[in-house]
């Protein structure tokens, strides 16, 4: 007799849904870079629950046992927990302290970590020099991870939207960046480019209705108006 058993978890499926969904539906909003990592946590809670995601995990690459790196943090935008439950304080928290004293024992328990880029968020559209940071953070950790831990290493995800509203790239660009970064092949790169992207005013001044303009401003003042 077969006996049914339930499939593992699909998490790369489920994180790559939320993030189709987040990058359908957000790409055209106008903001700043932490109000898209939270509207992108909106959705993997829908995938995964509010217990499983939290954002910027802390880890202290200075206590790092392969490649340390003095005086520096690293924080992925969003994590996804293996199973239901938030423990993410803070490496050196006296009431939660990190025994490996990195905090790189947590990404035994993580699914996913992940970093976001987002065009519109910067008036220069995407920084190509942060993107790759960005990767190179990623690949870092599950380096880490891979000599302390020897465990499985959770999904690794850059995610890129490209929806400045003058400036465009292109996914080739970015495979050529991830590759150009010769970091590990399980750093995967997500990427959107909606055609439905914010527009701002023709005249690049943000004018919010009928009211006492600052003092000495003037049409011609841009920095005032």
């Amino acid at each position: 007799m077969e006996i049914w058993e339930p499939e593992a978890e699909a998490v790369d499926a489920k994180f790559e849904a939320a993030w189709a969904v987040f990058a359908h539906s957000c790409g055209r909003q106008w903001a700043n870079e932490p109000t898209f990592q939270a509207w992108f946590a909106h959705y993997l809670i829908g995938q995964f629950g509010f217990d499983r995601v939290g954002r910027e995990a802390i880890f202290n690459e200075d206590r790092f046992r392969l490649r340390p790196r003095p005086r520096t943090e690293v924080k992925p935008d969003i994590v996804v927990m293996r199973k239901p439950g938030i423990m993410l304080p803070h490496y050196a928290n006296k009431l939660a302290k990190s025994t490996d004293l990195s905090g790189i024992g947590l990404m035994r328990h993580l699914a996913v970590v992940s970093e976001l880029k987002v065009g519109v968020s910067t008036a220069n559209g995407l920084d190509r020099r942060a993107i790759r940071t960005d990767i190179e953070k990623l690949s870092h950790l599950l380096d880490e991870h891979e000599y302390v831990n020897g465990t499985q290493a959770p999904l690794a995800y850059a995610c890129v939207l490209d929806n400045h509203p003058k400036r465009r790239t292109s996914r080739v660009e970015m495979e050529e960046l991830l590759a150009d970064a010769g970091v590990r092949p399980d750093v995967r790169l997500l990427f959107a480019s909606p055609e439905q992207r914010p527009s701002g005013p023709s005249d690049g001044r943000l004018h919010w209705g009928v009211g006492r303009s600052p003092q000495g401003a003037t049409e011609s003042d841009p920095e005032r108006g």
